[in-house]
């Protein structure tokens, strides 16, 4: 767990200029199950990056629509065991740069290590996250983002209780 964090770090820290241009933001993201649910059990905390795809349509009234490539590593707690999550998949963005805001929606295929805990048997390993977020640009450079995620085997398995998370994130644009 330790080498996992120093390497997330590691990646976090690296200046900008090591990485191609297309490589647009680094971030950290955590947060915990839905309240109230089988969910609120568990936590996740991660690092991403977004790719950005050749996909991006500018709007007359000033909205930018663009592709992007999410790439998440992340740690999840739940009860009785802990596992690696990576998930990586496209995701559609609608910035309005008269408002500061922006929302986010995407899906990724998604391995989690390990897939029971105590009682709950997620089923498999592998599994689909989709989400949608908003986030609100602080200055040029740093953003702030709010999460709601879903992960579900999508009935690939018997057992598929899926997970839902709320999900905070940092992020430093390029």
């Amino acid at each position: 767990m330790k080498k996992c964090i120093s390497v997330l770090t590691l990646l976090i820290l690296t200046p900008a200029t090591v990485f191609a241009d297309d490589w647009h933001a680094f971030g950290l993201r955590g947060g915990s199950g839905v309240l109230g649910s089988i969910d609120q059990d568990f936590w996740q905390v991660g690092i991403f990056a977004t790719y950005a795809l050749p996909w991006k349509r500018t709007r007359k009234n000033g909205d930018i629509i663009q592709t992007a490539l999410n790439v998440d590593l992340n740690h999840l707690n739940g009860p009785g065991n802990q596992s690696i999550v990576i998930a990586v998949g496209p995701q559609i963005e609608l910035i309005r740069p008269t408002s500061r805001v922006s929302w986010n929606l995407g899906i990724a295929p998604t391995y989690i290590e390990k897939s029971r805990y105590n009682a709950i048997d997620m089923g498999g390993n592998l599994h689909f996250t989709s989400h949608i977020g908003v986030k609100f640009e602080m200055n040029k450079q740093w953003e702030l983002g709010f999460r709601l995620q879903h992960m579900s085997n999508v009935g690939l398995e018997d057992s598929n209780p899926g997970l839902n998370l709320f999900l905070i994130e940092i992020l430093q644009r390029y």
